[in-house]
């Protein structure tokens, strides 16, 4: 069963139908199903997930590993250039935490199970069965290795075949070890441990036993001098660890990884993105990058650190976050790019700016037509940050626009202004809406909102300082979308039980073009001109004449859940898997498939060129990604076949309302616009 629809069923929102029982039949008599050729993944990349561990053999060359917060699979990651771009290694492996080089061709991965390479990774061969989970990972040299788990470190002494069980005394995790030789090595975990070995791990002498930390970070750089720490904790020793001096950091500083290149340059990586580097030891630690709470763009925490001289070093983390520096920590460039979280409606003012609205209150955006995307996070609560969802964005040109709020709550604000592209987002103080699903923009003072819950539309005329509910007729709840053709006061309005709205005066007054007593819902509505449209939901629905009659069209979409009107003759249509395009005003569609994605939003330069986004189905953990289509051919994606899409038509049984509750549940799909509305 489709991952969306199984988060529909589970959302305990109303039933409204089941699917067509004659979808089948129209997967077997659409007019062709296109190969994926044209589409090529836009954003995020290298990765969905969080890093949680990087090893530099040189200033170019190391290896990642990324892993979801569930679900038991991961990806290792090769660069040669520094960190700027990388390429998966291997297939889809078992969750991954650790990863070790000795050299460019020897390493180790270690986690939920353990993978070895003699040839720097072109292959990945497992280890013999080793139980358990493992965290972190050193690799001596080309023969022995050690890793830490709960209450034990497992040690190589063949290059990763075999691993050898070395218990300690300890009734928690061990997640960081170094060693500065094949025999002398530190492991560091929970209750505050610090164990140390001089033997090749015969034996293993406790250090430190702060039961109110937890140690998460070990670097040595000789065998007498060494750094721990553990969140805002940064132990340091000269002798070995007989004893140690604590060190003092910075204000908001969280330290979960430490490096060090010598015994005077060092960084230290951890929560709140926080960077910290000193350059006399840890004498003194400088903040250059992150530690403030209040900062939504420090929501990520960085997992892994490595560092390769005075002036270069890597960090990574969850939220596809790799930041690497080249001149000692005085800029640090974030090479992931994009988000992994899922894009609920898109908007675009141009080829290169476009906006992308996403679930745990995040906005995606280009300025450079999807070269690279970057991320900013709405702050609507400093309580919980996946509470909420970004449900829809316009903007007005590539510096101003807006974006509403679907979920469970907010502390400040349903509507957000942004006045520089999307980099920050300012509250508007509107908390008497409630949550909102739809947003389009009329002129630079005039915007309209739909709600995600009620049968409620929102008018303001302030730039969304104030709103108005605008009475109307219709009946039914929620609206899924509200669109307005740019340069025009005429737009239109969908929702639950199939109900169509028509303003022709900007939003102030609203007349029922169709009820909301069908069997569908529709959720997105785009129009090419004022009066070529498409209404898609449970069904797909043109009109020709703005609405005053409305056709239903066999698509051979599944499940369709976003439009976009590119003119009169062509349009795409998005569904569970499917992109739906026509040429000829929908006497006929080609159907492309360029991944196992669930299409909630789109824009389109024209018939060949555009992007699509949704959410992943590949794997359970459901991450979110953005593709581009274009006229240059890319790698085909393997798709389904017509049998196993009829199978899961009849499998997921109902098609319900967008959710609009939690930031794991699809905001109803699809995307409010810019200039451009309905993209």
């Amino acid at each position: 069963m489709s991952t969306l629809v199984r988060l529909i069923i589970g959302a305990g929102l109303l039933c409204l139908a089941t699917l067509h029982t004659g979808a089948a039949d129209t997967l077997d008599s659409m007019d062709q199903m296109a190969p994926a050729r044209n589409w090529k993944k836009a954003e995020p990349l290298p990765t969905p997930w969080g890093l949680f561990d990087v090893d530099m053999v040189s200033a170019t060359e190391g290896w990642a590993v990324s892993h979801p917060i569930t679900g038991d699979h991961a990806y290792i990651l090769h660069t040669i250039n520094g960190g700027k771009t990388w390429q998966r290694q291997g297939g889809l492996f078992s969750q991954l935490s650790g990863i070790s080089f000795a050299d460019a061709l020897h390493g180790v991965a270690v986690g939920n199970e353990y993978r070895f390479t003699l040839d720097g990774g072109r292959t990945w061969q497992p280890s013999n069965p080793v139980g358990g989970s493992y965290y972190d990972v050193d690799l001596v040299d080309q023969n022995t290795g050690y890793a830490c788990g709960f209450g034990e470190v497992r040690k190589t002494t063949d290059g990763g075949l075999n691993w050898v069980s070395q218990p300690i005394a300890l009734f928690g995790n061990f997640v960081g070890i170094d060693f500065v030789s094949t025999t002398t090595g530190w492991v560091v975990g929970a209750e505050g441990s610090v164990y140390k070995t001089i033997d090749g791990g015969a034996s293993w002498a406790r250090q430190r036993h702060d039961t109110s930390k937890f140690y998460t970070g070990v670097s040595f750089v000789s065998a007498t001098e060494g750094w721990v720490c553990g969140n805002s904790t940064i132990l340091h020793t000269t002798n070995g660890g007989t004893t140690w001096v604590t060190q003092s950091v910075p204000a908001g500083a969280d330290a979960i990884e430490i490096r060090f290149v010598d015994a005077q340059n060092g960084w230290a990586a951890g929560g709140l993105r926080t960077i910290l580097h000193t350059t006399n030891g840890g004498q003194t630690w400088s903040l250059q990058v992150g530690g403030g709470f209040v900062d939504p763009g420090n929501r990520y925490p960085f997992e892994g650190l490595d560092v390769t001289s005075a002036t270069s070093a890597i960090a990574v983390g969850l939220g596809n976050s790799i930041y690497t520096t080249s001149n000692g920590g005085g800029l640090w460039t974030n090479r992931g790019s994009g988000s992994g979280t899922i894009p609920f409606r898109a908007a675009r003012t141009d080829a290169n700016h476009i906006w992308a609205a996403n679930s745990n209150s995040e906005v995606v955006y280009t300025t450079n037509g999807g070269k690279k995307w970057e991320r900013s996070i709405i702050q609507v609560s400093l309580g919980c940050e996946t509470c909420s969802n970004t449900a829809d964005i316009a903007f007005l040109n590539n510096n101003e626009g807006w974006a509403v709020i679907n979920g469970d709550f907010t502390t400040s604000s349903w509507v957000w202004h942004s006045l520089d592209g999307g980099k920050t987002w300012q509250s508007l103080n509107v908390t008497d809406t409630g949550p909102l699903s739809g947003l389009a923009i009329v002129d630079a003072q005039t915007l309209v909102a739909v709600s995600g819950f009620l049968d409620s539309i929102f008018r303001s005329t302030d730039g969304g300082a104030t709103w108005t509910n605008v009475p109307h007729t219709g009946g039914g709840g929620w609206f899924g979308s509200v669109r307005f053709v740019p340069g025009t006061q005429i737009g239109w309005t969908v929702g639950e039980g199939g109900k169509i709205l028509k303003s022709t005066n900007g939003g102030a007054t609203w007349t029922l073009q169709r009820n909301a007593s069908h069997s569908f819902n529709l959720i997105d509505v785009s129009f090419a001109d004022v009066n070529n449209g498409w209404a898609v939901g449970g069904e797909e629905l043109h009109t020709t004449d703005g609405g005053t009659t409305w056709v239903n069209q066999a698509t051979g979409v599944f499940a369709s859940v976003s439009v976009y009107a590119v003119s009169p003759t062509v349009a795409w249509i998005g569904g569970l898997e499917d992109l739906g395009r026509t040429t000829n005003s929908g006497a006929t569609w080609t159907i492309e498939q360029a991944s196992d994605t669930d299409w909630f939003c789109m824009t389109f330069l024209d018939a060949d060129n555009g992007w699509a986004g949704g959410q992943d189905q590949t794997i359970d953990d459901v991450p979110g990604s953005i593709w581009k289509r274009s006229s240059s051919a890319s790698a085909a994606i393997e798709k389904p076949t017509t049998a196993e899409r009829t199978s899961l038509l009849i499998d997921s049984g109902v098609w319900q309302a967008p959710p609009s509750g939690s930031a794991t549940e699809p905001d109803g799909a699809r995307s409010s616009l810019t200039t451009k509305e309905g993209e």
